[in-house]
């Protein structure tokens, strides 16, 4: 298998784009059973305002059922124009809904931001392997600032799975 491994930052702009693409390309899709793809928050609070509170929220929705985490991803990249701070919890939590998540145990767990550990393990390991852009990619290790697009990204993927 490849494994890429995705820092990303859900108010970032190139984010959302690099998200919007590689599902529009179908690049999970047509690497199906041979690709592995791990998220990892890298926020930047200091000029993302809400980009740590939705690394919770997403994480939340993780930790109550890992397949909610694509939908609250989705839906926060689908609406980030228009979430601010004060209407975040508004979205999030009709994500939650959406995957039918108990919505006092999503609640207790952003209220209480346990994942914040998480997160920032997350960020900190990004500042180890030098990430000071999203989104960034490692592929099998290679890293990829930015989305290369798509037939710049399979033939990536395609050259690792050859050397198996």
């Amino acid at each position: 298998k490849v494994t890429v491994v995705e820092f990303s930052d859900f108010q970032c702009p190139s984010c959302k784009s690099a998200h919007e693409m590689i599902k529009a390309d179908k690049i999970l899709k047509s690497y199906a059973g041979k690709i592995r793809m791990v998220f990892k928050n890298r926020p930047f609070p200091q000029s993302h305002n809400w980009s740590v509170p939705a690394a919770v929220a997403a994480r939340c929705a993780y930790r109550l059922d890992p397949r909610a985490f694509w939908t609250m991803a989705d839906d926060l990249f689908l609406h980030q124009s228009s979430i601010t701070a004060a209407n975040l919890w508004d979205h999030v939590s009709a994500s939650a809904a959406k995957s039918k998540l108990n919505a006092s145990d999503f609640k207790d767990c952003y209220d209480g931001k346990e994942p914040l550990d998480s997160i920032q393990a997350d960020a900190a390991e990004a500042d180890a392997l030098g990430v000071n852009q999203t989104p960034t990619f490692f592929v099998n290790g290679r890293a990829v600032v930015g989305y290369p697009g798509a037939q710049n990204f399979r033939l990536l993927i395609d050259d690792f799975l050859k050397q198996k």
